[in-house]
């Protein structure tokens, strides 16, 4: 088995960087069940929140009386990044970040296209950080008294 290392330079200052290692494996019980996991680690994240940069992964925290269960809602909007706190939800909140999600389908067909839209959600994660932190200035309101 060979193991392939990657180094990334830090990003510019100006550049929102996030980089995530996905992990994919399938399971078969021949003629009774086949299940397809799929696993995916945000690895680093530049630019982006001061708190939790590569927590990007929405929770929800069900409590369902006997067990209480945690589910993957979506990839975070940039207000979900500000707000949420790390891997629990507030006292009375159900909503949590995370940094890794690990997900389970019944094909790769349905795998795939969950990995393709949460790719496509980080880049726009990434895209809208981005954007915020452009700003514009604007002219300055004087306060006197």
């Amino acid at each position: 088995m060979s193991t392939t290392t990657t180094t990334t330079t830090p990003a510019p200052e100006d550049t929102v960087r996030i980089v995530v290692l996905p992990e994919f494996s399938m399971y078969m019980v021949e003629g009774r069940t086949q299940s397809y996991r799929m696993k995916m680690t945000v690895t680093e994240a530049e630019n982006t929140v001061e708190v939790g940069p590569k927590a990007i992964f929405l929770r929800r925290r069900a409590d369902l009386g006997q067990e209480v269960v945690d589910e993957f809602i979506s990839v975070c909007s940039p207000w979900q990044m500000e707000h949420y706190p790390l891997d629990e939800p507030y006292e009375g909140d159900y909503y949590y970040r995370v940094d890794a999600i690990d997900l389970l389908f019944l094909s790769a067909g349905q795998r795939q296209e969950v990995f393709e839209d949460i790719q496509n959600d980080i880049d726009e994660l990434v895209r809208s950080i981005k954007g915020l932190n452009d700003l514009e200035p604007q002219t300055p309101i004087v306060f006197e008294h």
